[in-house]
Formats: structure tokens, sequence, C-alpha cells
């Protein structure tokens, strides 16, 4: 499974944290277009201790054991 999501980070690109939790959307957007969208509103509404918003690629993959 891919998606992807529109994160705070600073403009070295590392990852912000605000209150132990990485700031970023809830959405799970299928290209990196549609990401890109949603991290220029978030610059807008939600300027505080990121630098930027940008978007990042969650690759998820599921292993599977022995069994039927």
């Amino acid at each position: 499974m891919r998606y992807f999501l529109a994160r705070g980070c600073s403009w070295a690109g590392n990852i912000t944290r605000r209150d132990g939790k990485s700031v970023s959307c809830s959405h799970k957007h299928k290209t990196r277009a549609a990401a890109s969208r949603c991290a220029k509103s978030m610059r807008l509404k939600r300027p505080g201790n990121c630098q930027d918003y940008r978007a990042f690629e969650i690759v998820l993959r599921q292993i599977r054991t022995g069994g039927l």
C-alpha cells in the first residue's frame, strides 16, 4: 500500500515534531500532486514551528507468515 502525506519539516527536510507528534495532514493522498496541494494550504493555515510543508511518500508492506 502506498500513499502520500503532507508533513511539516525544517528547510533541511527533517520532520519537525510539535508536542511529540509530527505535524501532518490527516488525508491519505493517492498522488504526490494531491499531497502538494494539501501542503500548500497547510502553509497558510498552520504556520507554527514548521518552516515548510512537504509531501512524503509512505509505503506499507504486509509480511505474511506461514499460515493459510
